[in-house]
């Protein structure tokens, strides 16, 4: 993907970075960058013994939003949480946060064996049936990962602040998208005022969730392996947090509610106080999804015209749910 947080790596760079972070043994042998992603710049690296992957970090230079601040210290710290909880994610090989090589941190990680869900689908190599059954497996695994418990709410990173109250975490999440589109000079067509008061008159909703659960944010097709119609691994938990579980990828609007998933969730169901809380969350990531398409210069405005109708849903459930 195309994004103007991505870097070029000079080959001679990435040779430094074998040479400082493996045994003398190992030399690079090729490598070649990896083109899904919106965010960091990844190459897959053939050394003499083994394959890896380093994912590298947007340089100083880079405008990103304030919740992408500190990302890949949350990715480092969600690949060790989930790996203690027996989860099937990426070995964390290194964690360089130097800069004395290139001037980012980067990441090494082990490779994640099978396919990406998303590539078997656009390629027609599985089934509307095998994507059933492998959807309920997904909605299984969620559930489990949204029992991991943490202190406080807030992104998992540790260049992110952290709240003792959900209903103040959340409101920092929008203010914060606020800030980016005022930062950026994106119009942002929606009353975002309005909003927030409608967030604050819900303010005893937000309070009940008293537990900080770790939700991944972002467990997509497209970070979901598989092979032999079984998850082989999962990656990419950068934007992970500590909140509402029913703020995961598969309960927003954009997902359309799979059925399937739903069930393997534990047959989750919604009441009204469910679908407020869901109608923000799926509002924040919507509206989140926007800027990043200025911030980050996409090349086209594929994901800006993809995602908006969503986030008029959202608005418009926002207004038809709660009466000031």
């Amino acid at each position: 993907m195309i994004s103007s947080t991505k870097i070029t790596i000079e080959k001679s760079c990435l040779e430094e970075i074998v040479k400082s972070n493996f045994n003398e043994k190992e030399r690079l042998v090729s490598y070649h960058a990896l083109n899904g992603g919106w965010f960091n710049t990844a190459y897959k690296l053939k050394l003499t013994s083994r394959d890896v992957i380093v994912k590298i970090a947007p340089g100083n230079n880079c405008n990103i939003q304030h919740y992408e601040v500190g990302m890949m210290n949350g990715e480092y710290k969600s690949l060790k949480l989930l790996k203690a909880h027996g989860f099937k994610v990426p070995d964390v090989l290194f964690y360089d946060v130097s800069k004395s090589i290139i001037p980012s941190e980067y990441i090494i990680l082990s490779i994640i064996q099978g396919t990406t869900l998303n590539d078997l689908w656009e390629n027609k190599l599985i089934s509307g049936e095998e994507v059933s059954s492998v959807s309920y497996e997904i909605g299984k695994l969620n559930f489990k990962i949204n029992q991991i418990k943490g202190d406080r709410f807030g992104y998992v990173s540790d260049k992110q602040p952290k709240f003792n109250n959900w209903f103040k975490c959340i409101e920092y999440l929008f203010n914060d998208l606020i800030k980016d589109a005022k930062q950026f000079n994106i119009q942002l067509n929606w009353d975002m005022n309005l909003v927030i008061k409608k967030l604050h008159h819900c303010r005893m909703i937000f309070e009940k969730v008293d537990t900080p659960y770790f939700v991944y944010h972002d467990l997509s097709e497209a970070n979901i392996f598989i092979e032999k119609n079984n998850i082989k691994g999962i990656i990419d938990p950068e934007r992970a947090l500590f909140g509402d579980p029913l703020m995961e990828n598969h309960f927003m609007s954009y997902c359309e509610h799979n059925k399937t998933f739903l069930r393997g969730y534990n047959n989750i169901s919604f009441e009204e106080e469910g679908r407020i809380k869901q109608a923000f969350y799926s509002f924040y990531k919507g509206i989140m999804m926007y800027i990043e398409t200025f911030v980050r210069e996409y090349a086209d405005d594929t994901v800006r015209k993809w995602i908006k109708p969503y986030i008029e849903k959202d608005y418009k459930n926002l207004n038809e749910l709660i009466h000031d």
